[in-house]
């Protein structure tokens, strides 16, 4: 739920030319996913200890779908569970935000 919320906000100021690359952590271990934009695509870097260890271009739209989409999965299951909690609210709020800015 974090990972998702975190990486959304990454990639949504990275989107919206805020700033040069994105950098979307993972909570435990040294791995560290940096995105930087590549005309219509984006390069993907997966670091390990900062260290590249695979680099990518992928589409930049279909990443980004394809983390929404992940995030309203989570956020769904979540609620048909009735499971609460600050991070479920704040993904969800992000979620909503980011529809109503049709950037979803």
């Amino acid at each position: 739920m974090a990972v998702v919320h975190i990486w959304l906000e990454a990639l949504r100021t990275l989107r919206a030319g805020q700033t040069a690359e994105a950098e979307c952590p993972f909570l435990d271990g040294p791995f560290l996913v940096r995105v930087h934009p590549a005309s219509k695509a984006w390069r993907v870097e997966c670091l390990n200890n900062r260290t590249p260890a695979q680099v990518e271009l992928v589409q930049a739209d279909e990443l980004w779908n394809s983390l929404i989409k992940a995030g309203r999965v989570l956020v769904d299951e979540c609620n048909r569970k009735a499971w609460r909690g600050r991070e479920i609210v704040e993904l969800g709020h992000l979620l909503s935000v980011l529809a109503r800015e049709r950037a979803v």
